[in-house]
């Protein structure tokens, strides 16, 4: 058993990430006060916003809770903690690259993974039919004209299927990877998934892990163009959302990556995930009487 802190204890996925360290003692952490992270942790602290102070109370806590090892879920967090040698996460530089799409897109583009793209110092984008100043209205009821003043990435619309692809590395190797497609999406998190063998997307995964030598826990996310090719949209360096469906269909990927930090061996492999597993999210609650009268 370990010492485990988890960092964005009130995140939705906070559950499943516990339910994948079950049996080591978790310490939660979050910028708010009240977290439902609560419940499922041993002990939660209110940490500041990620910045020197906040490396400073993660210190404090590593020290007090003799943490061997800290689990991030909070992107803006991944830079900072990166000053520290028990957090599972990528150096700072990588971080840089990875969580900036174009600098992503430029690394892997010579894969042939990615969609067509460019940068632009700003745009505007209209229906090429109306008359003067004439707004058109969109199917959501809003004006249908996108104005965009400062640097953007621009990619060609991709309207196939979506995957979310939970990673493993180590030290630039890629030691288990798993596309998840998001059958069913509502406000941003997947509520039907399945596990889905795409060769393409393993490969376009390892390609990468290997050339930027990342390590730890990666997350990436696919879309499939109108030819249905899987094309990279972003990456993730962190545990995902979702990641708990890995853990359900054979692959704990959360709990291989602390394994691996304290033993040197996660103890996953690729032949042991369950392909074509579903999720199917549900709603629950919790009950907490902590201030009744």
């Amino acid at each position: 058993m370990a010492n485990i802190l988890i960092t964005g204890a009130g995140a939705p996925g906070i559950w499943g990430t516990c339910q994948s360290l079950k049996g080591h003692r978790l310490i939660g952490t979050d910028i708010r006060e009240d977290v439902v992270g609560k419940f499922f942790c041993d002990k939660v602290y209110q940490v500041p916003r990620p910045g020197k102070e906040f490396v400073l109370k993660i210190k404090e806590i590593i020290k007090k809770e003799k943490i061997d090892c800290i689990v991030p879920q909070v992107t803006a967090e991944l830079k900072w903690l990166g000053q520290i040698p028990i957090a599972l996460v990528n150096t700072p530089e990588k971080i840089d690259i990875v969580n900036n799409k174009f600098k992503l897109m430029e690394a892997a583009k010579e894969f042939g993974c990615t969609a067509k793209y460019f940068m632009s110092n700003g745009f505007v984008a209209k229906p090429p039919i109306g008359h003067g100043q004439e707004k058109v209205k969109g199917t959501q009821g809003i004006d249908n004209i996108l104005i965009v003043k400062d640097k953007a990435l621009i990619m060609e619309y991709l309207p196939g299927k979506e995957y979310s692809v939970d990673c493993l590395a180590n030290k630039g190797k890629m030691v288990v990877c798993v596309p998840r497609s998001r059958d069913k999406i509502r406000d941003g998190i997947t509520f039907e998934g399945t596990t889905v063998n795409n060769t393409k997307i393993v490969e376009a995964c390892r390609q990468i892990i290997e050339k930027l030598e990342l390590d730890q826990i990666i997350g990436f996310q696919f879309m499939e163009d109108k030819s249905g090719e899987p094309k990279l949209i972003e990456c993730n360096p962190r545990v995902q959302g979702t990641m708990y469906h890995s853990t359900l269909a054979g692959a704990n990927i959360i709990d291989g990556a602390v394994k691996q930090f304290l033993t040197g061996s996660s103890g996953l492999s690729q032949d042991k995930i369950k392909w074509g597993h579903k999720l199917k999210r549900f709603w629950g609650a919790l009950g907490d009487e902590s201030n009744c009268a």
